[in-house]
């Protein structure tokens, strides 16, 4: 809307507005009254400034070579007003611009009930290398690498964690692993930071959008957290952005109920943790309607809901990345118990690879514990404890579950793991949810930040150790389990054919 929605809502605070078109700065000449305001175009912000610092403002924006346009002033005449010159050409009442429209009326109608898929049994003793093979293959989970160096993901100079970590960069044995975010130095004079990261799950839509949208949040802020976000303290910064993309909801009940369903979990979530949407957009007509031989057919997005978030690091020298660090470093799984609630088979990605059917009969749809979800991220984040500087890495757990993120630890410095548990193996390697980490230590430190997580009531498992042997083993005890190379764990993640 333009210069219409800009100043129109923000004339709501004031009781009115009146500006001058002709003073808009515009790409290209021509335009009549009512195309300058309500044509729209990237990266213009409108702003209120006290006349008496208008100079001030003015001379600033000159510095720093943006362009600006003082287009008029704020009045409570209970108007919008726009002028060509001295001639006004429209007067519109503020309660007609903001409330003289019909809202749009919408019906709709949530009646799905989670169906599972039913259960085709595998042997995890035969399959399960195979399956983390295909599961780092896929997709969702595959490297972006090619992707992400067609573009400036350096920042002119100012990343401190990148999207992907290097050893040895600069040399022919380079080799790169995923982070779960980014992390800005905006200012070299200040060691203050910024944490950028998302959260997507849209296979969670296929049983509900309201899980789904908690489940993206949740995503979202694991991953600043991840790279060194701070968390719970009075003064802390971390903040949302939402971005919707939907099949469109007039033509159809369920997509608008899954619209509402979406909305309540994410406002869930947002709540739960503190944690504010600020903006956000969204597209709601993502359809396909032509003729598949000769019938009419419509082909829909997965309703989606995409989460940003940005938060503040305190110093960018304790930023943390996801690869493992050492031979003799413990792995641990913080958050919830790998069998608790918060953890499931339905919905991962291992279920949709095998066509919605489940490997084992201890599925079950996630679900969250935000008390448990506070102190966890409140720890992480710095509001208590004292010991964070001690993590060698953090990785949360999505996409693929506890033994994909172990994987991708694995997969630069080209160290081994052991990892081994008395739990369901599946649901415990695959399983996919609400809360989880995981995070390495050294041997020293290891008794030092378990002390720390039992006294502030933190649940943790050490579910393995590091070690130089380039070789991934994972086992439920007392069987032999996986034995699986970190080159072909590489191999399978840097596989690129989905993109071609």
């Amino acid at each position: 809307g333009g210069l219409s929605s800009s100043v129109g809502e923000m004339a709501r605070l004031s009781g009115g507005a009146s500006i001058d078109v002709t003073k808009a700065k515009v790409k290209y000449p021509g335009l009549r009254p009512f195309e300058l305001v309500v044509s729209e175009s990237q990266e213009r912000m409108t702003l209120a400034v006290p006349p008496e610092k208008l100079g001030l403002f003015t001379a600033l924006a000159q510095r720093r070579g943006v362009d600006v346009s003082d287009l008029g002033e704020f009045t409570d005449q209970g108007s919008f007003d726009v002028l060509v010159g001295d001639k006004r050409v429209a007067s519109l009442p503020l309660e007609f611009l903001h409330g003289g429209c019909p809202r749009m009326e919408l019906t709709g109608e949530w009646t799905r009930k989670i169906d599972t898929g039913g259960v085709e049994e595998r042997s995890f003793e035969t399959e399960g290398g195979p399956v983390l093979l295909q599961l780092l293959g896929r997709p969702n989970i595959a490297s972006k690498e090619w992707l992400i160096r067609q573009y400036d993901h350096e920042v002119q100079g100012t990343s401190v964690v990148k999207p992907l970590h290097t050893a040895l960069p600069g040399t022919p044995q380079a080799v790169s692993g995923p982070n779960d975010g980014g992390v800005l130095q905006p200012k070299p004079s200040s060691f203050a930071g910024i944490a950028v990261g998302c959260g997507l799950n849209p296979k969670l839509s296929d049983f509900d959008p309201y899980w789904m949208a908690m489940a993206s949040v949740d995503e979202a802020v694991r991953n600043v957290l991840s790279v060194g976000a701070e968390f719970g303290r009075p003064e802390s910064v971390l903040a949302l952005i939402d971005n919707f993309c939907w099949p469109d909801p007039v033509k159809s009940p369920e997509y608008t109920a899954a619209l509402v369903r979406a909305c309540y979990g994410m406002r869930k979530a947002a709540l739960e943790l503190g944690t504010p949407f600020i903006s956000g957009k969204d597209s709601m007509k993502n359809d396909y309607q032509g003729k598949l031989h000769g019938k009419d057919i419509r082909i829909s997005v997965p309703p989606t809901l995409l989460v940003t978030a940005m938060a503040k690091v305190t110093d960018v020298r304790y930023s943390r990345t996801s690869d493992f660090k050492a031979s003799g470093d413990f792995i641990y799984w913080l958050g919830s118990s790998p069998t608790g609630r918060t953890t499931g088979l339905v919905g991962s990605e291992l279920h949709t690879m095998m066509g919605g059917k489940l490997p084992t009969v201890a599925g079950r749809i996630p679900a969250p514990d935000w008390e448990m979800a506070r102190k966890l991220y409140g720890w992480i984040g710095g509001a208590s404890g004292k010991e964070q500087a001690r993590i060698r890495s953090l990785h949360d757990i999505s996409d693929g579950g506890l033994l994909c993120a172990v994987a991708e630890g694995l997969l630069a410095r080209g160290l081994g793991a052991v990892i081994e548990t008395e739990a369901e193996p599946w649901e415990f390697f695959y399983g996919e949810g609400f809360h989880g980490f995981v995070l390495t230590v050294s041997d020293p430190d290891a008794g030092i930040l378990e002390y720390e997580w039992k006294d502030l009531g933190i649940p943790f498992q050490r579910v393995g150790t590091v070690n130089s042997t380039a070789r991934l083993e994972a086992r439920r005890k007392g069987s032999r389990g996986l034995h699986v190379n970190v080159a072909d764990l590489r191999s399978a993640w840097k596989k690129e054919g989905f993109w071609e």
